[in-house]
Parts: structure tokens; C-alpha cells; sequence
């Protein structure tokens, strides 16, 4: 699956624009370029290898941590990898697994 085709849910879209918004409050414009690097770099790191980030023990959901605050969820299918979810460390993560599937 190297190259792998990448497909951002809406949710992962919605959850990564709700981040963007969220930093470019409490912080410049320096600091939110850092986080969209981030995130190309790791679908760049996903796409060359889809089974690189940690799988969630009993799901089909793998987290990649792109920093201490922030991890990006993902699974894979035959076609592609699909991008589920931009999630805030530091938000209750009880409904994290709801939201995962969900999106799926």
C-alpha cells in the first residue's frame, strides 16, 4: 500500500479547521503554519507507511500523535487511507471511540 490514496473525512476536515481556529486565537500565525507542516508531514509519513501509527487495541483506528496536544486518527481500507479525526489531547476522550466510528 505504499502511495496509498488519502481520503479526509468531513469530520476530519471539520476537526482540523476547528483546530486551526482554535491556534490562531491563542497564537500567531508562526505557530499555525508549525501545525499544517506537521500534519502534511505526517500524511506524507502515512501514505509511504499506512501502518506506522499505534493501532487502538479492538478497533480498526490508529493514532498518530503529531505533538503532545494533537493526534490524528486514521484507518485503512483496500483503496486508501482514511483520515477520521484531528483530536486536542486535552479534551475528554470518552466519546473519542463514537466519534471514530462514527466518521468512519
Amino acid at each position: 500500500m505504499n502511495g496509498s490514496r488519502v481520503y479526509w473525512t468531513p469530520m476530519a476536515i471539520e476537526s482540523l479547521q476547528v483546530m486551526y481556529d482554535f491556534v490562531s486565537i491563542k497564537w500567531d500565525q508562526q505557530i499555525m503554519d508549525v501545525l499544517l507542516d506537521a500534519v502534511d508531514e505526517t500524511i506524507g509519513r502515512i501514505q509511504q507507511h499506512p501502518g506506522i501509527a499505534q493501532l487502538i487495541e479492538g478497533t480498526p483506528f490508529r493514532r498518530y500523535v503529531l505533538h503532545k496536544y494533537v493526534s490524528l486518527y486514521y484507518m485503512l481500507t483496500d483503496e486508501q487511507v482514511k483520515i477520521l479525526l484531528v483530536w486536542d489531547n486535552r479534551m475528554d476522550d470518552r466519546d473519542l471511540i463514537q466519534r471514530l466510528t462514527g466518521a468512519a
